[in-house]
Formats: C-alpha cells, structure tokens, sequence
C-alpha cells in the first residue's frame, strides 16, 4: 500500500479531498523532477524544449468578474514556461470520482483566453473515468487570437507515463502506487489473462452471487434490516476491488460480507468473510475503535486493521476461498461459512449494543 494512500484515507469520505491530494502529489513531481515537465508534455503532443521561467502552481485564485459563479476562479494547476523566449500557460483540472462540468471548463477556458498573456494556452482535463469533453461549449466566446487548445486525459495515462520512470523517484513511485491502488493502472493492452477473465465472468459473477444467497441474505436481512442493492456490488468490485453485501449504520459505521481481492497480480487466493468498519470522520471514533479493540481481543477469528490511524478502520475475520475447495459442495461450503460470520456479527450485536447500529424498524 502506497504512503499516499495511507494519507489518503484520512479524508477518502469527501471527494473534493481526494482530488485534491492527487492535485498535490501531481504538481509537487512536476514542480520537483527535472526534466519531467518537459517529457510529460510530449507525451501529450506537446512538442516543446529549453523551457525558461517555469512555474507549476496548485490552487492559484484569478479574480472573476462574473459574481453569479464567485469571486475567484481557482483552477487545479497552473504551469508557465517559456519556449523559445515564448510564454506559454496551462491550466489543469482534475476530475477523480467527481463529474466534469462544461460550464466550469467554459469558465477556466474564458479566463486564459482573457489573460494578458501572449503565447499559446492549454486547457488539460484528467478524470478517473471517462466523460465526454464538449469542447465547442468549453471554448465557445474564446476569440483571442492565441485560441485555447483543450487536451483530455484519463489518470490511467498518468500512471502509464510516470510508470516508465518510477524507479527514478521515491515520490513518482509512491504515487504510482497510489494510482494501482486506486485502480487507475488500467492497461491499454488485452492480455490472455484477461480474455480468459472476461469469458469466465458471467459464470463467476452468478457463482458469487449463489453464494451469498441460500439464506445467507435473507440472514444478513434479519439482522440489518436492509440488505445493499445488488448494482452496488459492481461499484465496490470496482472502487474497492471487493464484492460485498453491506449495510450502512450510524455515522460512519458500517458492516458487510463478500469477497475481496487483496492481489490482482493473480497470485493469491481472494479472501471471503466479513468486516465491520467505522470511517475517519465518526464523532464517535474513539469510543467504537475501543470496543472493536476488546472484541479482536476476545474473538481469535476476528483481525483489527488500521485502529491506530486516522483512517478508515476496523475488524474483519476472512479466510483465503481455497478453504473451500476440498469440499465437493463449493457453494454450499461458502453459505455455512457466511452464515458463521452473520452469526459471529449477531453475537457482537447483542454484546456490544453501544455501538452504532441502526435500529432496525
């Protein structure tokens, strides 16, 4: 797990944060590594080199006239260089799990269309996930003669490039990390891997799903009240590399069973169990990572993970699925174990009843 990562999770509740630190860590090895500005621009088709006079802010506020959207403008980054004694200014927004928004693009575009500044000028957007750039909105009333180009980016080109130079720094490895952790190291190439993958998906995803089912809901039902919506199993397979059934309780707390992926190198066996978790922000933080404490000390089955950090954190008790693979039953083997952890969660329910459970109408 990437250091940046562990940073991260003090404030991964609030997606503005999030962008922000990827803000941060971005403009820091573009401001810090030499040479790096230079490669990472060609990377994106930008033929430049000897730059002068550069410059690579993060948060730089620019007076709007325009009341109705604020006071400031304050894009992400902001980059200027001279090429060739010529300035050149870029401006860069970064999207993470927020959505793009045109009129905002528009806004950044209209400014460095207006900026006393000669020289060519740069709108890059970065997202995680793709979004269509309306870039004849984004530019529209641009009309300096130094037009405005608009480059978009995903955070997977990101990592592809830094990827290259990783073992150069400290810092661009750690964000690498951070990228894979956040699964933003997609490939840009199909391997066999994972055509074997995609062909035996349905097959898999309707197994996991039979496995969380026999009565291993309609359990996890009696004893939460509500059971997640089954399309949300797709965002945590794809946000938290795992496939879970959960339920949200009271500030921050919450509890769940599934499966998680704790390599996708394909090295070791996924890990299935259960896991109760109070985030970061909890105002009742303390007194809950004090109880998840006595109940890792009085259930051997049950492992604490990051209860000395500002983070999100909690127990789990989860074993390796190969557990379930010397039975003829594959199934059958995986619902007597999940009802064991619903079990198990019902125990501490009863036990523990200061914690933060929702009540169950």
């Amino acid at each position: 797990m990437s250091f940046f990562t562990n940073i991260l999770q003090y404030s991964s509740a609030d997606n503005t944060q999030t962008e922000n630190c990827y803000t941060e860590i971005f403009a820091l090895i573009l401001r810090r590594v030499e040479g790096i500005l230079v490669q990472w621009l060609k990377s994106a088709c930008i033929e430049v080199k000897d730059l002068s006079e550069i410059t690579v802010e993060s948060q730089v506020r620019f007076p709007h006239h325009n009341k109705s959207i604020g006071t400031y403008l304050i894009p992400d980054i902001v980059i200027s260089f001279k090429c060739n004694n010529i300035p050149h200014t870029i401006f860069i927004e970064n999207k993470v799990d927020s959505a793009v928004d045109s009129w905002q693009l528009h806004n950044y575009a209209l400014m460095l269309d207006q900026l006393d500044v000669p020289g060519p000028k740069y709108l890059f957007i970065i997202t995680k996930e793709y979004s269509e750039i309306q870039v004849q909105v984004i530019v529209e009333e641009c009309t300096s003669l130094d037009a405005t180009t608009v480059k978009y980016l995903r955070w997977q080109d990101i990592y592809r490039f830094f990827d290259e130079t990783r073992e150069s720094d400290i810092i661009i490895d750690e964000f690498c990390k951070l990228m894979e952790d956040e699964n933003m190291d997609i490939s840009n190439q199909i391997s066999s891997l994972d055509i074997l993958a995609f062909n035996h998906f349905p097959h898999v995803w309707r197994l996991l799903d039979e496995m969380l089912k026999g009565g291993v809901e309609d359990a996890f039902k009696n004893i939460t009240g509500y059971v997640s919506q089954h399309a949300t199993r797709f965002t945590q397979l794809r946000d938290h590399n795992r496939y879970i059934v959960y339920a949200d309780q009271n500030d921050e707390f919450w509890y769940g069973i599934g499966f998680w992926i704790v390599d996708r190198s394909s090295q070791r066996y996924p890990l299935a169990g259960g896991v109760l978790e109070i985030g970061p922000r909890s105002k009742q933080r303390s007194e809950t990572i004090d109880i998840l404490r006595k109940i890792e000390e009085d259930r051997v089955e049950w492992e604490g993970y990051n209860l000395d950090q500002r983070a999100w954190s909690g127990i789990q008790r989860r074993i390796g699925i190969q557990k379930f693979l010397g039975e003829k039953d594959h199934v059958q083997v995986a619902q007597d174990y999940f009802l064991s952890v619903i079990q198990d969660i019902n125990s501490i329910k009863s036990e523990y009843p200061q914690l933060l459970w929702r009540v169950i109408s």
